[in-house]
């Protein structure tokens, strides 16, 4: 988050809400300056005088606080805005770049409210105290030039003895951030296979790694609520201390003869405002450089996105694709070596072998879902010539089918209305017309992505017709038919292996006639 930034959000609003802030805060320091005026006329039992200026009192002060709070309002407004923004750049990154659910979880969430908690909002109050300090500052100096060197040395040994914990508090910022978003990532791995755990009794086994992430990211907190205490306490003390010593030098300033007694509460009223404005000053401080960090790591996913896309000119060149010295490491430590590939456009390849040689992850690599160890994967043009592809130009379908909680034509369509005029026809294609049929909104049947009420073979067939009529020109498909009958299946292959697009399907327990139906089989092996 920059200020700049924020200002250009509405500059007429961001202009009206500091001019606003300033007027308020002059009228309480005018309201202020007055208690004195109004302490010496009741001295004096000026009571028509009196009432006048108590009069103004109210008005100016009540006026000020008014004043102040819209300019927070306004401000407020301003902020809720920028943060939209930087939500929207923050998804279009996470869109145009692979990175982790959860990271993008805690972006969203934790991370952009931490820097409204402590960044955005604390801004305001920060402009609000230092307003307040420099009014009552010149306030004193209108009374005696010896109570503003008095006011303005204690302040410097005031903001001094906080700085101390502040990089501790920054640190300690950035470890909550990082606890917060590998905790997002626990969450997401366990509960994910929930349905398993409950299956075989393993609940004991969840509840001690989110107990034991959770007891991190609170540790974390505790400690940052720490260095925040700490400052608090330093800040309160200075205050109270600041505030006694300045009253001791307004009292012989009295007693000299060179201040009348009503300024004694009028320089009361400014001491009080001064050091507790300090207070919030050092505190706010520490806060929004504590952020610093945080607001450093949250930029990085802010810069513009890269145009990871391809162009047509670039697709319609594009003549064949090869792997080189391709491998992929697990966190586990095993390491997959993959032979080398060559898979020209428009080819119909059938990759097989047995379970772990790493057939998932060979697609997900190709489809720049996982980022390979070692190695190369490059597209070449008919003139053999290198060309820039981007890897999301391939359409890879899952083996876990990824629907979205609306109509099942729009989860084919992809929300392209031009093509809603053709997914009858391709629901025809997957073998999944006559089965949509029976349900009593047909096509326009909304996906529980919950409940799931479609079968899992009716979701492959989902998201297989949305690769076919989106008209990928190059499908990684990861075992899309394993829960459709074989039937189906020849049919599917049959509609899918007619077209143009260059296709690598994961295969299992393939028989003969449809092995043949691929161009050719690359088998993998350990």
């Amino acid at each position: 988050m920059k200020i700049g930034e924020l200002v250009k959000q509405n500059r007429l609003r961001f202009t009206c809400a500091v001019a606003l802030e300033v007027l308020g805060q002059l009228c309480v320091a005018v309201g202020n300056y007055i208690i004195g005026f109004i302490l010496d006329l009741l001295v004096k039992r000026e009571t028509s005088r009196f009432y006048l200026v108590l009069a103004v009192f109210f008005v100016l002060y009540i006026g000020g606080y008014v004043l102040i709070s819209f300019a927070e309002y306004l401000y407020i407004v301003q902020v809720q805005e920028y943060v939209h923004q930087l939500r929207r750049k923050t998804v279009d990154y996470y869109y145009q770049n692979h990175e982790t659910v959860a990271e993008m979880q805690s972006h969203l969430t934790n991370d952009f409210q931490m820097l409204f908690d402590n960044f955005t909002q604390p801004l305001f109050v920060f402009f609000d105290s230092a307003l307040a300090v420099v009014f009552s500052a010149y306030a004193l100096v209108t009374m005696h030039w010896i109570l503003l060197v008095t006011t303005v040395l204690l302040s410097v040994m005031f903001l001094y003895l906080p700085s101390i914990f502040s990089k501790k508090y920054q640190e300690r910022t950035l470890i909550f951030s990082n606890m917060n978003t590998a905790y997002l990532t626990s969450i997401k791995n366990w509960l994910g296979g929930l349905a398993e755990i409950q299956r075989y009794d393993a609940r004991h086994k969840l509840v001690e790694v989110l107990e034991k992430r959770s007891k991190k990211l609170e540790g974390s907190l505790v400690t940052r609520q720490v260095s925040a205490i700490e400052i608090n306490f330093i800040n309160g003390f200075m205050s109270i201390f600041c505030q006694v010593v300045l009253d001791v030098v307004t009292g012989t300033l009295i007693l000299a003869g060179t201040i009348s007694i009503g300024k004694l509460v009028a320089v009361g009223q400014f001491s009080s405002t001064i050091f507790n404005s300090l207070v919030m000053l050092s505190n706010y401080l520490e806060q929004i450089k504590s952020t610093k960090p945080l607001n450093e790591k949250v930029a990085a996913a802010l810069a513009d996105p890269p145009k990871d896309v391809c162009t047509d000119e670039e697709l319609t060149s594009f003549d064949h694709l090869q792997t080189t010295g391709l491998s992929f490491s697990y966190d586990h430590g095993e390491t997959i070596n993959y032979p080398d590939l060559k898979i020209k456009v428009g080819e119909k390849i059938l990759l097989t072998g047995d379970s772990g040689t790493g057939k998932s992850t060979l697609l997900k690599v190709l489809a720049g879902e996982l980022k390979a160890t070692t190695g190369n994967i490059a597209f070449y043009d008919h003139d053999d010539r290198k060309i820039d592809i981007s890897l999301k130009a391939m359409h890879y379908v899952p083996q876990d089918p990824v629907l979205f909680p609306v109509s099942i034509a729009e989860n084919i369509t992809m929300f392209k209305p031009k093509l809603d005029d053709k997914v009858g026809e391709y629901l025809q294609k997957v073998d999944l017309a006559k089965d949509i049929a029976k349900f009593p909104k047909g096509q326009d049947t909304v996906i529980d992505v919950e409940e799931l009420n479609v079968s899992g073979g009716q979701r492959q067939k989902i998201v297989l017709a949305r690769a076919e009529l989106n008209q990928s020109d190059f499908i990684l498909i990861d075992e899309a038919t394993a829960a459709v009958d074989q039937d189906s299946t020849k049919r599917i292959l049959k509609n899918l292996l007619k077209t143009n697009a260059t296709i690598i399907f994961i295969g299992h327990n393939f028989t003969n006639e449809m092995v043949d139906m691929f161009d050719r089989q690359i088998v993998l092996s350990k």
